[in-house]
């Protein structure tokens, strides 16, 4: 599994969504050039940074759609609690030393990611 390479594909346009996609790429990619040589509590803290972070990133991309009156908000919002979910299920299994949880993560992560930026959130910018 690669890091994610940050490119303009990845923008959606609104500068403080931007900066904040930058920022959890950026998590993910310090778990995936680490993730070998990391034990359980190591991955637990940057899993725990990146929970944070993507609570912190929801709360205001939610605000901004409410802001904004977006149609699809609601549909928006059911990707986000999908996410927090997941990773409640990986959490749950860094707990429990599954030894097949970093790869996991890496998975669900990339895939996520990569999906929810470059088609659900740029619909955002589409209907501003």
């Amino acid at each position: 599994m690669d890091s994610i390479i940050w490119s303009e594909d990845f923008q959606i346009g609104i500068s403080t969504v931007d900066e904040q996609h930058k920022k959890l790429v950026g998590i993910f990619n310090r778990f995936i050039e680490s993730r070998d040589t990391m034990d359980t509590q190591q991955i637990e803290i940057l899993f725990n940074a990146l929970v944070r972070y993507s609570n912190i990133h929801f709360t205001d991309e939610e605000e901004l759609m409410s802001k904004i009156n977006y149609p699809y908000i609601e549909e928006h919002k059911k990707e986000h609690d999908y996410f927090v979910n997941e990773l409640q299920k990986i959490y749950n299994e860094i707990d429990n030393n599954n030894i097949y949880v970093t790869f996991e993560i890496a998975i669900f992560l990339a895939k996520w990611l990569k999906n929810h930026i470059l088609i659900s959130d740029k619909k955002i910018t589409n209907y501003i």
